[in-house]
């Protein structure tokens, strides 16, 4: 006896609808391109290993310049990956904090963690 599959995976687009796709996809790569070169990314831009642990060192640094009072501060020095896998054997919970300097009240945010 043979046994059906309890869930098949079907495409569920129709053929006029992966041509729109593609349409789109066709027309819309030559202005990521140009995009891409009127503004290349810059150092924290990106979402790799190496540079999620730059932007982490960065972040730590301002916070040790801004609040030097601090003696341990209270984040992890690792990239988001890492720290939840870390987490994740660990049992611990994970609170994601998105920083941006330019914010006005990004000093008095970052100092209630610190």
């Amino acid at each position: 006896m043979m046994v059906e599959p309890a869930v098949t995976i079907r495409n569920t687009r129709s053929t006029w609808e992966n041509f729109l796709v593609f349409f789109i996809r066709a027309l819309l790569w030559p202005i990521r391109h140009f995009l891409q070169l009127l503004f290349p990314p810059l150092d924290y831009d990106g979402l790799s290993p190496a540079i999620t642990s730059k932007a982490t060192e960065a972040f730590l640094a301002y916070l040790k310049r801004v609040f030097p009072y601090v003696s341990q501060v209270p984040w992890a020095t690792m990239g988001f990956a890492a720290c939840k896998d870390e987490s994740l054997h660990s049992n611990a919970l994970v609170l994601v904090y998105l920083h941006s300097p330019l914010h006005r009240d990004a000093d008095k945010v970052a100092a209630t963690f610190c």
